[in-house]
């Protein structure tokens, strides 16, 4: 056993229940190093496995951007852990104190993440609870600790990581693949990347459904690099074209732009979707938009059913940004409603005054597709809901009654799913006012993302 008086207490890291991390420096060598000890007798099962577990992947990866275990020593109660110390600041830390290098070095970094994942991933087992304050920043270099949370590929066990970045999975019985991982990084990255086309890798990596995601750390490597290059190539190809057409550039009154919009779609072949695709994407690269076109309401509304005729989310998101904040406000609520997913921040209108427009509607099918189209975008989005927005999402369920439910019953399964998938968001975030009508949960029951509420109920009671 190694003698313990060679190595003098620097400083105390941590304390979690019966597991003490402390920095020490070796007085032989002068070196430091992080020495982790665990009360064998005392600690819960639980514990002891994931210490173990570990000091197991410890010892199997070798890179200078991982702690290296050094030893492993136990007597009749403690088992303690020493591995090489990284010094340097945690991500959220050093993004703080680096304001002008962050910027520069944020790609990198993902780069890095999945190289580190990957290496995992090869031995078998998932990391699970990425946060930034797992995430050092060694001389501009990201480095992973802490992997004592770590499970096998494959398992199938409910695991806790912390809440804001955890994938869904995690909270129930389903097999946890490589996308479990991909979707933690996603989430721990997407607040580095509030603009710009990094944030399409971003959401395909946090597709709630793991099937939706990029399915192995390999393919979202591809992706990265795919919409990084792409993205370069593109804005050459697209400066080459303004600067050829710059000339020809002229300004309408919007009455005039759909007109000249309707007329050019004419001379386009294919179906609706096809030529709206054309056209716009055309209209784009001419800069025909970049004259306050969409300052006006008929034509914004116009030109955004256009956009979302064609399901692609970058002509929309081109489209919303040319549109003024006030000139959105004062759009028909479904052209609102229908953009809303798009739109990122969601600043531009409060969401209050959405769902009060929602309840004010007197048509109640039309309230439950409105309401429908809104809370799926603060699910994707992630989004929670203040106290009295809750109120009013509450106020609104509870209204239609059970003969609208029979009558509209695949609409309100589609809004049973969305609901309950986002009030076990807010469940996460330990939100617990949202509810559920009694109805739905009787008439869906057969549905998987409802059987997983009421389980959780029962475990949290």
């Amino acid at each position: 056993m190694p003698n313990r008086e060679r190595y003098q207490l620097c400083q105390s890291l941590s304390k979690k229940q019966d597991l003490w991390v402390d920095l020490v420096e070796d007085q032989m060598t002068g070196k430091r190093y992080v020495q982790k000890t665990l009360d064998r007798l005392q600690c819960s099962p639980l514990l002891y496995h994931q210490f173990k577990v570990e000091i197991d992947i410890l010892s199997q990866i070798q890179s200078p951007y991982i702690p290296q275990l050094m030893d492993v020593w136990e007597d009749d109660r403690f088992i303690v852990l020493m591995e090489t110390w990284l010094e340097g600041e945690d991500l959220r830390s050093w993004i703080q104190t680096h304001q002008r290098q962050w910027r520069r070095c944020r790609k990198n970094f993902i780069l890095e993440l999945m190289d580190l994942l990957e290496k995992l991933h090869e031995q078998g087992f998932l990391y699970i609870d990425l946060k930034p304050e797992n995430l050092m920043i060694v001389q501009e270099r990201l480095c992973l600790i802490d992997f004592n949370a770590c499970i096998p590929i494959g398992s199938h066990k409910a695991s806790l990581g912390t809440q804001k970045y955890m994938a869904p999975e995690l909270l129930d019985s389903r097999r946890k693949e490589e996308t479990t991982d991909i979707y933690t990084m996603g989430a721990v990255f997407r607040s580095l990347f509030p603009f710009g086309w990094m944030r399409f890798w971003l959401w395909k990596c946090r597709r709630k459904d793991p099937l939706k995601r990029y399915a192995s750390i390999s393919q979202a490597r591809q992706g990265f690099y795919r919409l990084l290059w792409g993205r370069r190539i593109g804005i050459l190809i697209i400066s080459i074209i303004l600067s050829v057409f710059f000339t020809m550039f002229r300004s309408f009154t919007p009455v005039d732009i759909i007109q000249e919009y309707e007329n050019e779609l004419q001379g386009i072949e294919g179906s609706r979707y096809t030529k709206a695709q054309k056209l716009l994407s055309k209209w784009i690269i001419d800069e025909r938009f970049e004259n306050d076109v969409l300052k006006d309401v008929t034509a914004a509304s116009y030109f955004l059913e256009q956009g979302i005729l064609t399901g692609n989310e970058k002509i929309l998101r081109y489209l919303m940004e040319h549109v003024p904040e006030e000139t959105v406000e004062s759009l028909p609520l479904q052209s609102q409603l229908s953009v809303l997913r798009f739109q990122d921040p969601l600043s531009y209108s409060d969401i209050q005054i959405l769902l009060d427009q929602i309840i004010h509607e007197k048509s109640g099918l039309n309230q439950v597709h409105h309401f429908l189209q809104i809370e799926q975008a603060l699910l994707d989005k992630e989004i929670v809901l203040e106290k009295e927005e809750r109120n009013l999402v509450n106020e609104l369920v509870f209204t239609w009654d059970q003969e609208l439910v029979l009558e509209e019953k695949e609409s309100f399964r589609k809004l049973t799913l969305v609901h309950v998938e986002y009030i076990l968001f807010l469940r996460t975030q330990d939100i617990k006012d949202l509810k559920i009508p009694d109805l739905w949960l009787q008439e869906f029951q057969e549905e998987e993302i409802v059987a997983i509420f009421k389980d959780w109920d029962r475990r949290m009671e």
